[in-house]
């Protein structure tokens, strides 16, 4: 399949056919691998001798610590017979020959006791069928005894008895003493890593003779009952061994699902979606608790295993599909069919479909009917998953990965529903899934070796041109920065500018309007000292207003950083708040409001270097405030002193304090105060101003470097103190 462009369609090609051989490759390592683990890990009868007349196997004096012995044929089968039967004597190596029994009996891997071999003979019945109706009302589904007699040299080490898969609970006897139990009997509860590899100590008699009898009852539904693998005689040396092989191979499947997790985990941060990740993650933790279950390495009687091995098997294929379905989400091939988009959900569909009848018909439990549809089912979904890579996503960056995927869970498929026991408890699905996962770690490895060596060459080109074009964007952007920069500090002045004339303008406005219409209403009335004095506060106000509408452009320009000058020289603090409160006590005229000053004796009259316009301004603004926030019965005191008198001039302080009795500030609002445009919250909405005020005086006091703070309590009042340097 092409890619949308014709750009790059030979490496289109190119990946293909990688993909392509890189299938055909590991389908020759599966079968590789299928055959060496055959080869090693099969039990085969190892045809033992057998004496027919006494039904004795004989163990010759070579037998040692290092060998096993696998005992597939020639079995004694007793029906209908239980463990309790052996315990209470009525079954023993010296009268099965009295009741039904088979000889000649081999153990089936497949089919466990209901197919007991060709060459199987039975005695005291004519036909099979006939044992399902013994006085003892046991059926043959579900329980029997397995018989062998050995014989070994009394040189001979301790034989050890193994057999892994057995459906059912099994009690193992030795010449008439019970020795030990395996099958579901010997499940261990929790979690093992030796897995179900358990082995049973023979004891022999003086004579050399090891009377072995299995008693194995089942459920009635399991179909695949009795013994499933061939037993094993061995040393103890061997049963070790086995058992470690076993442990360190589950061990290293252990964390091998780890590791692939914390990978996975890592990587999905580059995921586009995180519905591939819980994918991945769901279908590991499906495997690991499918071989958890089937090796027994967790506590399930073997019809719970069989519904649990079904279930889970039809799980894994469904999370399979979905695997490779999320790895071409964001494929960059043609647009594949519609069809896509619902595929997975018919998956789904039919494997809940598979599951719900067998659940809807136990007896299908009993049949073919898990083993068979479980395969089928996987094989239909490998295939149709390698059909779709082949068609569709061939050429896509993971059709690689997809491809090699599918064609490994196509063999582990196979091998599961297998389940024939080994040598080593280890299954070869678990080879075929950890050779993929390999393969596959080491592909994503190189990858991304290959992807980062890349990266980092473009980025180091990019760098350099970054470099460059930085150099001459950063030249712009400081022009740029310089321009924009004086335009919002002269915007700011202009608003500044508004801001203060209308806040400063607006009290000798009113005073203005006022003195004007009592002239206007009572001028008749008045006597001509009244209209001049009335005359002369206009003349003062309208003063007042020039100086501010001065002042506030100045001001604005020294806060814009525009050169406003300061014009310091030697004023008298003591007179300047002479004539401001002598122009106030006109104001208050007729008002229950008052307001006094307090100056030292003597002829001090508080010299300090300042510019007389902006102290004036100070102290006007701080005055008014005590007017416009105090009640109707208010009292404002003005007091100037000096402090350090006795110490060196530079050392010496001029103090001012301005006092109201007034409505008073918030205690948390104190610090607030002197920022710009900012009003206590109890100033009231009668009372006008838009904050800029004391912002104002602390922009002033800070050039004369003058100190101001406030001291207020709710209700009571508010006292600012002001303290300036004393003229040396």
């Amino acid at each position: 399949m092409r890619s949308k462009n014709n750009i790059g369609v030979k490496s289109n090609e190119e990946l293909s056919m990688r993909a392509l051989l890189l299938a055909l490759l590991f389908i020759a390592m599966y079968l590789f691998a299928t055959y060496t683990f055959y080869l090693v890990n099969t039990r085969e009868d190892s045809r033992v001798l057998f004496a027919d007349k006494t039904r004795t196997y004989l163990i010759d004096g070579s037998f040692d610590a290092n060998d096993t012995l696998f005992v597939g044929s020639d079995w004694i089968f007793v029906p209908n017979v239980t463990s309790d039967d052996i315990e209470q004597g009525y079954l023993t190596f010296q009268n099965y020959r009295n009741i039904p029994y088979a000889s000649e009996v081999t153990i089936d891997e497949r089919n466990g006791w209901r197919d007991l071999g060709e060459e199987a003979q039975w005695h005291n019945t004519d036909t099979a069928p006939e044992l399902r109706d013994y006085p003892n009302g046991i059926h043959y589904d579900n329980c029997a005894v397995y018989l062998a007699r050995f014989k070994t040299p009394l040189s001979a080490p301790t034989l050890n008895l193994n057999i892994p898969e057995i459906n059912g609970n099994a009690e193992v006897y030795c010449n008439g003493i019970h020795i030990g139990s395996l099958g579901d009997s010997a499940s261990r509860s929790g979690l093992s890593m030796t897995s179900s590899y358990k082995s049973i100590a023979v004891p022999v008699s003086d004579k050399g003779v090891s009377e072995i009898m299995i008693a194995v009852r089942t459920d009635s539904l399991i179909r695949r009952a009795g013994i499933c693998s061939i037993p094993a005689i061995s040393g103890s040396i061997i049963d070790a061994e086995y058992n470690s092989a076993s442990s360190v191979w589950y061990a290293f499947q252990s964390t091998l699902v780890i590791l692939i997790v914390i990978g996975v985990v890592v990587v999905s941060r580059t995921f586009a979606s995180k519905w591939k990740l819980l994918t991945i993650l769901m279908l590991l933790t499906t495997y690991t608790f499918y071989l958890a279950n089937d090796r027994k390495l967790i506590n399930v009687d073997s019809l719970g295993r069989i519904v649990v091995k079904f279930v889970i098997s039809i799980a894994l294929s469904m999370l399979f599909y979905g695997f490779v379905s999320s790895l071409f989400d964001k494929s960059d091939t043609e647009k594949t069919p519609k069809f896509f988009k619902y595929d997975y959900k018919i998956v789904i569909g039919i494997g809940l479909a598979l599951v719900f009848i067998g659940w809807a018909n136990k007896e299908l439990i009993t049949s073919l009917y898990p083993s068979l549809v479980s395969l089928l089912f996987s094989i239909l979904v490998s295939v149709a998953c390698i059909t779709k890579i082949i068609i569709y996503y061939l050429n896509d960056k993971n059709g690689a990965v997809a491809l090699i995927s599918s064609v490994a869970y196509l063999f582990c498929s196979l091998d599961m529903i297998n389940g024939v026991a080994g040598i080593y408890d280890i299954p070869l699905y678990t080879v075929f899934f950890a050779m993929s996962v390999l393969a596959i770690e080491i592909y994503f490895f190189l990858r991304y070796v290959k992807q980062f060596r890349e990266l980092n060459d473009t980025t180091e080109h990019l760098q350099y041109l970054v470099r460059e074009k930085t150099l001459h964007i950063s030249e712009i952007n400081k022009d740029l920065y310089n321009t924009n920069k004086r335009l919002m500090e002269n915007e700011e002045a202009r608003k500044n500018v508004l801001s203060n004339v209308s806040h400063d303008l607006r009290t000798p406005i009113t005073a203005i309007r006022g003195y004007a219409e009592l002239l206007r209403s009572a001028g008749k009335n008045m006597t001509d000292d009244q209209k001049n004095n009335y005359l002369g506060n206009i003349v003062k106000r309208s003063e007042q207003m020039e100086r501010i509408v001065s002042d506030i452009v100045e001001l604005t320009r020294m806060e814009s950083n525009a050169g406003s000058e300061f014009n310091f020289t030697e004023i008298s603090i003591a007179e300047l708040l002479d004539e401001l409160v002598m122009m106030y006590e006109g104001d208050l005229n007729g008002t229950e409001k008052s307001i006094s000053l307090e100056l030292p004796d003597g002829d001090d009259f508080l010299i300090i270097n300042a510019d007389p316009k902006k102290i004036s301004r100070v102290f006007e603004n701080l005055i008014n405030n005590a007017i416009n926030y105090t009640y109707e019965q208010a009292q404002i005191k003005v007091k100037a002193y000096r402090t350090g008198e006795e110490e060196h001039p530079d050392s010496q302080r001029i103090h001012v304090i301005i006092s109201d009795n007034g409505i008073g500030i918030p205690k948390e609002e104190i610090n607030k105060i002197f920022d710009r445009f900012y009003r206590a919250k109890n100033s009231g909405q009668n009372i006008k101003g838009t904050g800029l005020g004391l912002s104002i005086v602390k922009t002033i006091l800070d050039h004369h470097d003058a100190e101001i703070s406030v001291e207020s309590s709710l209700g009571s009042g508010t006292t600012f103190h002001i303290v300036f340097k004393a003229a040396s």
